[in-house]
């Protein structure tokens, strides 16, 4: 339960680091992926 809300609140950051930065990820998601397990 606590990991769950870690998770949410990591994904949090991530999305608001996003709407400032967007990822490189954005440019080529296939390859990203692959590199970049966290996103899943």
């Amino acid at each position: 339960m606590r990991r769950q809300e870690i998770l949410k609140k990591s994904i949090h950051v991530q999305n608001d680091r996003f709407r400032i930065d967007p990822p490189r990820r954005i440019a080529a998601p296939s390859d990203d992926e692959t590199s970049h397990p966290i996103f899943g």
